[in-house]
């Protein structure tokens, strides 16, 4: 970790710009936010992923932490936990934080 989240989100943004059909790089640039302590921004960009593919579980678990962590949406948090567990997703962080 080199702490270089600002500079690797907008190197996703990048990526979405040229190929704005593939989820992945909406996800990475979420994941790069969030780790920036962007949270709305990570949201917004999870968001992104889920309209191309809602079934994307590694965008729904990571919106519904960040909503969480937000503290804003706690039904949309909910929902988004659920799909991922029912998704396949079932890391303790994942329980701990649905149940």
């Amino acid at each position: 970790d080199q702490g270089r989240w600002d500079a690797a989100a907008a190197d996703f943004a990048v990526a979405a710009a040229i190929r704005p059909e593939i989820e992945w790089a909406y996800v990475n640039q979420g994941l790069a936010l969030a780790r920036a302590g962007r949270l709305v921004e990570a949201v917004a960009q999870y968001g992104q992923a889920l309209a191309i593919e809602p079934r994307n579980a590694v965008a729904r678990l990571n919106r519904g932490l960040a909503r969480l962590d937000l503290g804003s949406d706690p039904a949309g948090a909910a929902s988004d936990l659920a799909w991922a567990v029912r998704l396949g997703r079932r890391e303790p962080r994942v329980m701990v934080a649905w149940a």
